[in-house]
């Protein structure tokens, strides 16, 4: 019985979802995922950042694996 009355809502909706959608399309442009120009230099310090840590974190395994080698063989 559930399956039947959802298949009924998902039928009377114009795409087939439930979701709503904005008949405006300035807001939901400012909703969307990646429209945040305004943050650019923050996310281009967190990209900084995070290369950082991978080049240093890959170095200091690189180095403790050679050092492991050295001294356990």
């Amino acid at each position: 019985m559930t399956q039947c009355a959802n298949l009924a809502l998902a039928c009377t909706q114009p795409n087939g979802y439930a979701f709503e959608q904005s008949q405006n399309n300035q807001s939901k442009e400012a909703s969307l995922q990646g429209n945040d120009y305004e943050l650019t230099e923050t996310h281009v310090s967190i990209y900084h950042g995070y290369v950082n840590f991978v080049k240093w974190g890959t170095i200091s395994i690189i180095a403790l694996l050679v050092l492991m080698a050295i001294f356990l063989l």
